[in-house]
């Protein structure tokens, strides 16, 4: 994910019409280590949505690299099915 980049999952295919319980946006990692990463260590990073998502099959569901100086996170309506959250310092620890 990059800064001030919104994603937002349950569109239907046709008509573009939201609803995140009918239309299930899926993101299967396929045993991948990370499946959604937000690297913060960029300059200005820390801007950004994550809405309406299954997330699954992956080491760690979404992770954040490094700590920004300001947050304007909004991870909202997911559901993360196995590993889910990962958060690491600067040095990726």
């Amino acid at each position: 994910m990059k800064d001030y980049v919104d994603l937002l999952g349950g569109y239907e295919s046709a008509g573009w019409t939201r609803d995140i319980e009918n239309n299930p946006t899926i993101i299967d990692g396929g045993g991948s280590e990370n499946i959604v990463t937000l690297d913060t260590n960029t300059e200005g990073a820390g801007h950004a949505t994550f809405d309406g998502f299954i997330v699954r099959n992956g080491a760690c569901g979404f992770m954040i690299a490094g700590i920004p100086s300001v947050w304007e996170l909004v991870i909202s309506n997911n559901e993360f099915i196995g590993k889910g959250w990962s958060l690491q310092n600067s040095a990726g620890q």
